[in-house]
């Protein structure tokens, strides 16, 4: 008894006709998740990730940015947001001003507490301290800028440490050279 090699052709028309539904659903698909991930990326970059607030050391943001953000938030007309940045552009130098005086004399009294509060705790207790006291600061205070040409990432700021010999004995065997590397001769 042999098999019959000739298909009916009523179920090759309906494989074809699955393995169509199947492509078109698999493209439906990707399409759906791609339009899900257009859309969830615009919402986010729209709504949930707003511009940075402030310019290193200004403790403000720039003016056009801040109107744009005001503008967006309050929803404002143009001529209250021409209006509004009339009045920024008024106040602000003076603003800075009065900013540039405060900011040495706040910066003096967390020293100061700083200080005290230093003879008061243990280390342990003012390691603590300490770090909540840094975070509250620099919540207040602008960031310092630094004044000079800066070293790379990861490099420290009094520059790269000059090369220095292993004790003797050490993990370079005394040879003063790189953990593993064959003794010089």
């Amino acid at each position: 008894m042999t098999q019959d090699s000739t298909v009916n052709p009523l179920e090759q028309a309906l494989a074809r006709r699955l393995r169509r539904a199947r492509l078109w659903r698999s493209v439906l698909l990707s399409t759906v998740i791609f339009a899900g991930g257009l859309g969830t990326g615009w919402g986010w970059a729209r709504f949930g990730n707003p511009p940075p607030s402030a310019l290193p050391g200004t403790g403000e943001p720039p003016l056009p940015q801040l109107v744009r953000q005001l503008h967006d938030e309050l929803l404002l007309s143009e001529a209250q947001t021409k209006q509004l940045t009339d009045v920024y552009v008024k106040r602000y130098a003076e603003l800075r001003f009065i900013r540039q005086q405060i900011v040495p004399k706040l910066t003096k009294e967390y020293d100061d507490l700083r200080a005290d509060v230093l003879k008061v705790l243990t280390p342990e207790q003012f390691a603590h301290w300490n770090a909540r006291f840094l975070a509250a600061r620099n919540r207040m205070l602008p960031p310092e800028r630094p004044r000079g040409p800066q070293p790379p990432p990861g490099m420290p700021p009094d520059g790269p440490r000059p090369f220095e010999p292993g004790p003797p004995g050490g993990p370079d065997g005394g040879r003063g050279g790189i953990p593993g590397d064959p003794a010089p001769r």
